[in-house]
Protein backbone atom coordinates (compact mmCIF):
# COMPACT_ATOMS: atom_id res chain seq x y z
CA UNK A 1 0.00 0.00 0.00
CA UNK A 2 1.22 3.39 -1.08
CA UNK A 3 -0.10 6.71 -0.61
CA UNK A 4 0.90 10.67 -0.30
CA UNK A 5 -1.00 14.16 0.19
CA UNK A 6 0.64 17.18 1.08
CA UNK A 7 4.04 16.40 1.51
CA UNK A 8 3.06 13.61 3.77
CA UNK A 9 3.75 9.63 2.31
CA UNK A 10 2.81 6.24 3.40
CA UNK A 11 4.20 3.08 2.49
CA UNK A 12 3.09 -0.18 4.07
CA UNK A 13 3.71 -4.13 3.32
CA UNK A 14 1.63 -6.64 4.87
CA UNK A 15 2.35 -10.59 4.65
CA UNK A 16 0.13 -13.17 5.91
CA UNK A 17 -1.37 -16.34 5.17
CA UNK A 18 -5.31 -17.26 5.67
CA UNK A 19 -4.87 -20.84 6.25
CA UNK A 20 -2.76 -23.19 7.59
CA UNK A 21 -2.47 -25.81 10.53
CA UNK A 22 0.43 -26.88 12.17
CA UNK A 23 1.41 -29.67 14.24
CA UNK A 24 3.50 -29.10 16.97
CA UNK A 25 7.29 -30.77 16.16
CA UNK A 26 8.06 -33.99 18.92
CA UNK A 27 11.48 -31.60 19.63
CA UNK A 28 9.65 -28.34 20.15
CA UNK A 29 10.48 -27.51 23.49
CA UNK A 30 8.96 -24.04 23.26
CA UNK A 31 5.32 -25.70 22.85
CA UNK A 32 5.51 -28.74 24.97
CA UNK A 33 7.96 -27.80 27.24
CA UNK A 34 8.31 -30.92 30.23
CA UNK A 35 6.75 -32.98 27.84
CA UNK A 36 9.55 -33.39 25.48
CA UNK A 37 12.19 -33.41 28.01
CA UNK A 38 12.29 -33.57 31.89
CA UNK A 39 14.53 -31.06 32.10
CA UNK A 40 12.78 -28.28 29.83
CA UNK A 41 11.77 -25.40 31.41
CA UNK A 42 7.41 -24.90 31.65
CA UNK A 43 5.98 -22.28 29.05
CA UNK A 44 3.71 -20.50 31.10
CA UNK A 45 1.10 -21.48 28.90
CA UNK A 46 1.34 -25.03 29.47
CA UNK A 47 1.57 -24.90 33.01
CA UNK A 48 -1.68 -22.61 33.00
CA UNK A 49 -3.27 -25.58 31.50
CA UNK A 50 -1.99 -28.49 32.66
CA UNK A 51 -4.07 -31.57 34.31
CA UNK A 52 -4.36 -31.79 38.14
CA UNK A 53 -7.77 -33.12 39.76
CA UNK A 54 -8.98 -29.57 40.35
CA UNK A 55 -8.44 -29.14 36.58
CA UNK A 56 -9.64 -32.33 34.94
CA UNK A 57 -10.29 -31.27 31.51
CA UNK A 58 -7.02 -29.63 31.16
CA UNK A 59 -5.93 -28.90 27.67
CA UNK A 60 -2.17 -30.61 28.57
CA UNK A 61 -2.39 -33.99 30.31
CA UNK A 62 -0.68 -34.78 33.41
CA UNK A 63 2.65 -33.29 33.23
CA UNK A 64 5.38 -36.67 32.33
CA UNK A 65 8.85 -36.20 30.42
CA UNK A 66 9.30 -37.19 26.85
CA UNK A 67 5.42 -38.20 26.08
CA UNK A 68 5.82 -35.92 22.65
CA UNK A 69 8.57 -37.96 21.56
CA UNK A 70 9.07 -41.23 20.40
CA UNK A 71 6.24 -43.89 20.02
CA UNK A 72 4.36 -41.75 23.33
CA UNK A 73 0.93 -40.44 22.95
CA UNK A 74 1.62 -36.57 21.83
CA UNK A 75 3.84 -37.80 19.08
CA UNK A 76 1.16 -38.90 16.91
CA UNK A 77 -0.68 -35.70 15.25
CA UNK A 78 -3.83 -35.34 16.77
CA UNK A 79 -6.35 -32.45 16.11
CA UNK A 80 -6.46 -31.43 19.87
CA UNK A 81 -2.83 -30.12 19.74
CA UNK A 82 -3.01 -28.46 15.87
CA UNK A 83 -2.78 -25.24 16.15
CA UNK A 84 -3.76 -22.53 13.93
CA UNK A 85 -0.62 -20.94 11.83
CA UNK A 86 -2.84 -18.04 10.56
CA UNK A 87 -1.03 -14.72 10.43
CA UNK A 88 -1.10 -11.08 9.17
CA UNK A 89 2.13 -9.16 9.62
CA UNK A 90 3.51 -5.75 9.27
CA UNK A 91 6.36 -6.36 7.88
CA UNK A 92 7.12 -2.73 6.55
CA UNK A 93 5.66 0.96 6.94
CA UNK A 94 7.46 3.87 6.06
CA UNK A 95 5.59 7.04 7.12
CA UNK A 96 7.78 10.56 6.12
CA UNK A 97 6.80 13.83 5.63
CA UNK A 98 8.52 16.24 2.79
CA UNK A 99 8.83 20.03 4.10
CA UNK A 100 7.77 22.64 1.07
CA UNK A 101 10.13 23.60 -1.14
CA UNK A 102 9.35 27.36 -0.02
CA UNK A 103 11.20 26.55 3.12
CA UNK A 104 13.74 24.75 2.12
CA UNK A 105 14.77 26.81 -0.83
CA UNK A 106 15.70 29.31 1.56
CA UNK A 107 18.16 26.99 3.05
CA UNK A 108 19.65 26.04 -0.19
CA UNK A 109 18.34 22.98 -0.16
CA UNK A 110 16.63 20.57 -2.76
CA UNK A 111 14.85 18.52 -0.68
CA UNK A 112 14.65 17.70 3.40
CA UNK A 113 12.57 14.42 4.00
CA UNK A 114 11.75 13.54 7.61
CA UNK A 115 10.60 9.58 8.20
CA UNK A 116 10.21 6.53 10.63
CA UNK A 117 10.64 3.43 8.91
CA UNK A 118 9.69 -0.02 11.16
CA UNK A 119 10.26 -3.60 10.09
CA UNK A 120 8.12 -6.37 11.71
CA UNK A 121 6.18 -4.01 13.69
CA UNK A 122 3.01 -6.18 15.17
CA UNK A 123 1.21 -9.41 13.55
CA UNK A 124 -2.16 -10.67 14.30
CA UNK A 125 -2.16 -14.73 15.07
CA UNK A 126 -3.89 -17.21 17.33
CA UNK A 127 -0.81 -19.04 18.32
CA UNK A 128 1.12 -19.15 21.15
CA UNK A 129 4.32 -17.06 22.17
CA UNK A 130 6.02 -20.20 21.19
CA UNK A 131 6.17 -19.47 17.46
CA UNK A 132 6.93 -17.17 15.26
CA UNK A 133 4.33 -18.04 12.18
CA UNK A 134 6.79 -17.29 9.39
CA UNK A 135 9.61 -19.45 10.90
CA UNK A 136 6.92 -22.91 10.74
CA UNK A 137 8.52 -24.18 7.75
CA UNK A 138 10.67 -26.73 7.03
CA UNK A 139 13.93 -26.37 5.90
CA UNK A 140 15.26 -29.69 4.07
CA UNK A 141 18.80 -29.10 4.01
CA UNK A 142 18.71 -28.43 7.77
CA UNK A 143 16.68 -31.14 9.38
CA UNK A 144 12.75 -31.82 9.87
CA UNK A 145 12.35 -29.76 13.43
CA UNK A 146 14.52 -26.44 12.23
CA UNK A 147 11.35 -23.28 12.49
CA UNK A 148 9.04 -25.56 14.15
CA UNK A 149 9.72 -23.60 17.44
CA UNK A 150 13.34 -23.76 17.02
CA UNK A 151 14.52 -20.79 15.45
CA UNK A 152 14.90 -17.36 16.47
CA UNK A 153 12.31 -14.92 16.14
CA UNK A 154 11.43 -12.58 13.72
CA UNK A 155 13.09 -9.22 15.55
CA UNK A 156 11.66 -5.62 15.36
CA UNK A 157 13.20 -2.69 13.87
CA UNK A 158 12.87 0.50 14.56
CA UNK A 159 14.54 3.79 12.11
CA UNK A 160 14.87 7.22 11.83
CA UNK A 161 16.06 9.38 9.20
CA UNK A 162 16.24 12.63 7.32
CA UNK A 163 17.04 12.50 3.32
CA UNK A 164 18.68 15.34 2.21
CA UNK A 165 19.18 16.96 -1.64
CA UNK A 166 21.28 19.46 -1.85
Amino acid sequence: MNASYAGFDINAFFRGVGQRDVYPDKESAAFWGPYSRKYMVMPKFVGENIWTEDNPNAYFPRPQAYISTGSQDLSYAQTKYLQNAAYLRLKNLTMGYTLPNSLTKKLHIEKLRVYFTGQNLFEFTPLTDAYDPEGLAHDPDAGESVGIGTAYPIQRTYSFGIELQF
